[in-house]
């Protein structure tokens, strides 16, 4: 096995693949988007996954598969992190997120594209599913946020300056969701903006794969350096001088 090489990449490819999974889990509405066009973007994410509309269950699905993704991606990100607040910071607010996304989607909002709002009562239900969405976007602004924090002096250059762009973009664009949202002739750009919010985290989550495969990688180079170290200093008894 070890002659071919294939079995020492595993363990650095996981975490790129858990992350890779997650990011393309969580930015799902891209499949709407080829199929409505852009009449997709009139509607907010959330409302693809409600009773009844056309591959609901697969909406739903990705979110509960985002979860499965990002929690046993921590480990390896939080190894890969200055020891310190900042990185349980990272890890803990991640989890929240996996499982409040999770939660969101197991339970939708209760309106969809093809259903009038005042269809149905939206208490029950869509309270639940916004709070499990509001505290999924704020858990993984504050993991970021944090994230940014803890590697401004250590850490990957590259991650920091990924941070920063996610703060910029995905905050920003949450901001101009949030404010037009409620208003029916702004539509489209509260549904852009989701989307483009929407986005930033799931190239984070992307990144935190890239950190996460850097940090089995560099894991597994030690100890083999260790390993290799033990091997040369260990001398037989009795060998030949």
């Amino acid at each position: 096995m070890s002659g071919s090489g294939r079995p020492a990449l595993r363990p650095a490819l996981r975490p790129a693949l858990l992350g890779a999974g997650a990011g393309l889990s969580y930015a799902t509405f891209v499949v709407d988007l080829v199929r409505r066009g852009p009449s997709s973007l009139d509607h907010a994410v959330s409302e693809l996954a409600a009773p009844g509309e056309r591959w609901a269950w697969f909406y739903r699905a990705a979110e509960v598969g985002c979860a499965a993704a990002v929690l046993p991606l921590l480990p390896p990100v939080r190894s890969a992190l200055p020891p310190g607040v900042g990185r349980e910071v990272v890890t803990g607010a991640t989890a929240v997120f996996a499982v409040a996304a999770a939660a969101a989607g197991v339970v939708p909002t209760p309106c969809g594209p093809g259903l009038a709002w005042g269809v149905v009562d939206l208490r029950p239900r869509s309270d639940l599913h916004d709070a499990a969405s509001l505290l999924a976007e704020s858990a993984a602004y504050v993991g970021v946020g944090a994230a940014w924090a803890t590697t401004r002096r250590r850490g990957p250059r590259w991650f920091h300056r990924a941070a920063g762009w996610t703060l910029l973009v995905g905050v920003g664009s949450g901001l101009v969701h949030g404010a037009t949202r409620s208003h029916a002739e702004r539509r489209r750009v509260s549904g852009v903006s989701q989307r483009v919010d929407v986005l930033a985290v799931s190239t984070w989550l992307g990144c935190l794969g890239v950190l996460g495969a850097q940090a089995a990688q560099a894991t597994r180079a030690t100890r083999a350096t260790r390993a290799a170290g033990t091997t040369g200093t260990t001398e037989p008894q009795g060998a030949p001088r």
